[in-house]
């Protein structure tokens, strides 16, 4: 989603209603949000590799990554 939204060059997005949200903040407090206590993130649901907090954790970096460089 991230990368999407940088290519794509919005800052911020319309929702339904007319509200405009700024999408890289709104993410990024999402992100460290679920950020695990130890350091890491990690999700419940084992599809695709998703209970393996090293590739999950790498994902999250990637797009916190994403986020800074379009600041």
């Amino acid at each position: 989603m991230a990368k999407a939204l940088s290519i794509y060059g919005a800052n911020n997005l319309v929702l339904e209603g007319g509200k405009e949200v700024d999408w890289r903040k709104d993410l990024a407090h999402k992100l460290l949000d679920l950020q695990n206590g130890e350091g890491f993130w990690v999700n419940e649901s084992g599809r695709w590799w998703e209970k393996d907090p090293i590739l999950v954790t790498s994902y999250a970096l990637i797009t916190l990554e994403i986020i800074y460089r379009g600041l």
